[in-house]
């Protein structure tokens, strides 16, 4: 449960992390990225908290807990018990389509933006040259939800001999080895590349002068020492389990 609720985690930070990245680099020199960094967070904990009241009790039907049924199917069937089951449902599709749209935009700025940069294109065509790519790119996972046999059956999972589908194979390696080890890298650049002075450096903005620097040692230690030993245990555990769910005999 713990390595999974860790996974979660860096799920959430790394999906964002290009787009954070990126936008993080259009900010002027006097904003404060700590101020900034503290609202996002706790607003993200306090919405996440709001919304796994309401989720949490729904994920007792374990038959889709862990799938995109989840969504299509167990809360569809929730909103049917209620008495304006069109109108709950239709609300909560449409800002969930609004969520999808918002967060596809935020995962292709990073793209976006370095065809901008490094190759002087306007931003609608290189918004378009993406779009189109990222489309063409996730063709494969869209087949494999049975459109295609051999995408759907891609490999047989062991000891259970159940077949895994193409999607599924690039989930468990995306969440349970690239996210961790985009992490442990991000700490390595940011300890041994970049340098923690520089990064805290960034990270004081316009903070006043004398301003007492209470978290600059602690951040120093996560990123050169607790962070990455963190990560690498994490790594090997998750590695562990894929292993065992594909390989083992």
């Amino acid at each position: 449960m713990l390595s999974a609720a860790l996974g979660q985690g860096f799920f959430s930070l790394s999906l964002g992390a290009g787009a954070m990245l990126t936008y993080g680099s259009y900010l002027s020199k006097r904003d404060h990225i700590g101020r900034l960094s503290n609202t996002i967070v706790h607003t993200d904990t306090i919405v996440a908290l709001v919304c796994s009241l309401f989720i949490l009790p729904l994920s007792l039907d374990y038959r889709f807990a862990n799938t995109p049924l989840f969504i299509f199917v167990t809360l569809s069937d929730y909103f049917g018990l209620l008495g304006a089951a069109r109108l709950v449902g239709g609300v909560f599709f449409l800002c969930l389509s609004f969520v999808v749209l918002t967060m596809t935009i935020s995962v292709m700025e990073p793209l976006v933006s370095f065809w901008i940069d490094r190759h002087k294109r306007k931003r609608h065509l290189a918004a378009l040259f993406t779009g189109v790519a990222v489309a063409f790119c996730c063709l494969p996972l869209i087949l494999s939800f049975g459109a295609s046999a051999g995408l759907t059956n891609f490999i047989k999972s062991s000891p259970n001999g159940e077949f895994r589908s193409f999607f599924d194979v690039v989930f468990d390696l995306f969440i349970n080895v690239a996210l961790p080890l985009g992490g442990l890298l991000t700490c390595i650049f940011v300890s041994k590349v970049w340098g923690t002075s520089n990064f805290l450096k960034a990270v004081r903005g316009a903070a006043p002068s004398g301003s007492r620097d209470w978290f600059a040692p602690l951040i120093a230690f996560c990123l050169r020492s607790l962070t990455p030993a963190l990560i690498l245990i994490l790594l090997g555990i998750k590695i562990f389990q894929l292993g065992t769910g594909y390989f083992s005999r």
